[in-house]
Order: structure tokens, then C-alpha cells, then sequence
């Protein structure tokens, strides 16, 4: 399926104008350091702490390969994308199946191919498909490492990973500590002091991944920050005065790609110096009207998980979209969440394993939920969410087959005999 929606735009330019990894990646390739992707003028332009490392390196290798900004360059990525989907979707069929049993796996293997959500973004010279794919072997690997055996060297690994992927999108980080709790408490269950040496173990792993990059940015910016320092303009993009107007009135208005007049300012006040003024204005906005923030918080909640994406539309639009298109996206997504919701009302979430991971999804949609949301956000969650959809679809069958079998069963007539 990954290779399907590929074959629509081979060679194409990433739609929607997501250039950053693109220029990002030319910079790089061109002055060996990552420059800011917020500035047009390579003249002009700082080293940039905006974007993490894995995926401008990614893009810059392909650009020294093809050629910058070539048709080679961009298959190249694209079918990198396909690939990384494609393995999705088996890592996908492993964690349903060691959760839920062989027939659950293939369906959510097949459910997640076909999900718009997981596979629409195969074109996008962005980090989404590589993303999804780091998560979807972080869910695998917490699991596997939940079974026994468990050596020390394990424990490493598998933190190692995370900080990889982390080097690759840090937006997961949030959901890192259920992760590395589940596989903690198999083994250790109430033992707290026996999960010391392992927890430990992960932690460095996680550090020595991410350590080279992090003395990178204090070298250059003399500040302590995890992987990517957007945060703050983030924040602003979802509270700035065009936030309820729709996703081209904010880009439009306060997005230096987009507006002369915010690239003018980037260059003028440097990037570290902008992204902090930006926050100074989010968190001044957030103070001045809390129940606004609050507001926008819960519209991007219901984008996020129904698919809607209120936030990205006109006021007056109303709640369901009028695209066809989108409207199927909305359905198909808003369907995948109340599955999630019947399976976690009938078994629970405490105790299961699929729980420790669906709470690990959950807790990096927060970020989203507070700063500005998109479709493409929810796409690397969709292995968890698929399984978690499939499990709620299965609870809903035997709802449904203990139902069929009380109606068909006739309770026996009570006996006459010795009656007075």
C-alpha cells in the first residue's frame, strides 16, 4: 500500500510547502553545518537547532547522491518512505499478534496498511514515515524486552533506540517512560530496588545516543536543550492572534518561510533569540486570556483525534468536513479512537500491555493537543492506535457473539409434576 500511494507523486515536490528538511538538508550539504531551514538566504543564515539531526542528514546524503533538489534525490527519499512504511506494517502484525493472537495481527497489519493516516504521507520529504516506523520498533521492542530472558546488554539497547529515534523526532520522548516501566515491572514486579541496574542501563544507552548532538547545541547556542529547540515557536503558532482563523492564517502571518516581515526578524534577532521572543509572546498570551488557551487546547484534543483538524479550517466551517476526502479521513480516524475507547471501558488499561502502550501515545499527543495540531502528528501513534483499534473491534465481536448466543438459547420449561 505504501508503494501504491508513492506511485502518485514519483519524483514530485513535497506538497504543501514543506520545504524545511529540503533546505535544511541543502544547507547542510553545502556549508557542513545545519543551518536555519526558517531562511531563505543561505548568506544570512545561522546554525539552527530548530530541526533534529537524523533526517537532514538523510536528505543531504541523498542531495550529494542525485544532486540538490533533484527527481533522483527526491525518489530516492520517497521510496525510503515507502520502505519505512512497508516495515510498519510488519512490525505492526508482530505487536497485534503478541497481544492479541495471529488473527488480530493480520488485521491490524492489514487495517494499518490501508490507513490513510499511516501510509498518506509516503510523498512528504519529511521525517513522518521514517517516525512512524521508529515508533512502531519502539512498541516491538519494549514488548520483546518484557520477556525473559533480559540481559544487561538488552537494557542498553533498547535505550539506545530511543534516543535514536529521538535524534530522528523527539515527540515520543513524553511516552518514553511507560515504555522502558512495562518490560520493568514484567520482570521486576514490586521490586523496585531490583529495577535500579536495568533501569540505569537504559538510561545510558538513551544518553550516549543522544549525547553528541545535545554538546553540539550547547557548543553552539551555550544552552542545555533535548534534541530540538522549537518548542516556544510552536507554542506561539497555537496561540498567536490568527490561531482561530485557520492553519494558512497562522503560516501566512507568523511563519518566517511565509511572511517577509517574521524572516526579516529571524535574521535580525538570530534563531535562538527569536524562537524565545516568540515564547515570551505565547506565554504573555496564555496569561492574559487562560481561558482561550484552554479553549483552543480542547479543539485541538477533538483535531487530533478525530481527524477533523478544526484548527486548520476557516471559522464557520463547522465540525464535519466538507471534502469527501477528508470527510472519509474524519470517519475512518473518529472510528479508530471509539474502538480504542470500547476496548479500554470493557478490559481496562492498568494492567494489560497494550495499555502501558496506548498510555505512551496518549502522552505524546500532549504535545500536539498544546501547540498546534495536524493529521501527519497522529500518523506516527497509528501503529499503537491500529492495534488498539483491532482489540476494541475484537471486544465488540464477543460482545456481540455472547449476545447472539442468549437469544438463542431457550431456558427449559420448569417442571409440573408434584405440583398441587
Amino acid at each position: 500500500m505504501a508503494f501504491c500511494a508513492l506511485s502518485g507523486g514519483l519524483g514530485q515536490v513535497s506538497p504543501g510547502g514543506y520545504r524545511e528538511y529540503a533546505v535544511a538538508g541543502a544547507h547542510l550539504l553545502r556549508h557542513g553545518v545545519i543551518l536555519s531551514p526558517l531562511v531563505a538566504d543561505e548568506t544570512a543564515a545561522v546554525p539552527s537547532h530548530l530541526l533534529p539531526p537524523a533526517y537532514v542528514g538523510i536528505v543531504a546524503l541523498a542531495y550529494r547522491v542525485f544532486g540538490v533538489d533533484s527527481w533522483g534525490a527526491l525518489l530516492a527519499l520517497q521510496i525510503l518512505n515507502a520502505l519505512a512504511t512497508s516495515l510498519a506494517v510488519v512490525l505492526v502484525f508482530f505487536i497485534a499478534r503478541d497481544l492479541l493472537g495471529a488473527a488480530a495481527g493480520w488485521a491490524a497489519a492489514i487495517v494499518f496498511a490501508f490507513n490513510p493516516a499511516a501510509v498518506g504521507f509516503t510523498n512528504l520529504i519529511w521525517d513522518t514515515a521514517l517516525f512512524t516506523c521508529g515508533v512502531a520498533l519502539c512498541l516491538w521492542a519494549s514488548l520483546r524486552l518484557a520477556r525473559p530472558p533480559a540481559r544487561w546488554p538488552a537494557w542498553m539497547r533498547f535505550g539506545f533506540l530511543l534516543g535514536a529515534v529521538a535524534l530522528l523526532n523527539p515527540a515520543l520522548t513524553v511516552g518514553y517512560p511507560l515504555l522502558v516501566l512495562y518490560p520493568l515491572t514484567a520482570h521486576f514486579p514490586g521490586r523496585w530496588r531490583a529495577m535500579a541496574a536495568p533501569l540505569v542501563l537504559t538510561v545510558s544507552g538513551w544518553i550516549i545516543a543522544i549525547a553528541p548532538w545535545t554538546l553540539r547545541n550547547y557548543r553552539l547556542f551555550d544552552e542545555l536543550m533535548y534534541v530540538r529547540g522549537g518548542l516556544m515557536l510552536e507554542l506561539w503558532l497555537g496561540v498567536c492572534p490568527e490561531a482561530e482563523q485557520g492553519s494558512s492564517a497562522v503560516y501566512e502571518g507568523q511563519y518566517p518561510l511565509r511572511n517577509d516581515w517574521q524572516q526579516q526578524q529571524l535574521v535580525k534577532q538570530g534563531e535562538a533569540e527569536y524562537i524565545h521572543s516568540r515564547g515570551v509572546q505565547a506565554w504573555a498570551a496564555i496569561r492574559d486570556n487562560p481561558v482561550r488557551f484552554a479553549r483552543l487546547c480542547l479543539r485541538r484534543t477533538v483535531d487530533f483525534w478525530t481527524g477533523t483538524v478544526l484548527s486548520h479550517m476557516p471559522p464557520g466551517h463547522g465540525f464535519w468536513p466538507r471534502s469527501p476526502a477528508r470527510l472519509m479521513l474524519a470517519l475512518f480516524l473518529l472510528g479508530e479512537t471509539l474502538l480504542i475507547v470500547v476496548w479500554v471501558v470493557r478490559c481496562g488499561a492498568a494492567s494489560s500491555p497494550l495499555g502501558w502502550l496506548l498510555g505512551a501515545a496518549m502522552a505524546s499527543s500532549l504535545v500536539y493537543c498544546l501547540t498546534h495540531t495536524a493529521v501527519r502528528f497522529r500518523a506516527p501513534l497509528e501503529p499503537i492506535l491500529t492495534v488498539g483499534a483491532v482489540a476494541g473491534a475484537v471486544e465488540l465481536y464477543r460482545i456481540a457473539t455472547a449476545a447472539r448466543r442468549r437469544m438463542v438459547t431457550v431456558p427449559a420449561k420448569p417442571s409440573r409434576e408434584g405440583s398441587v
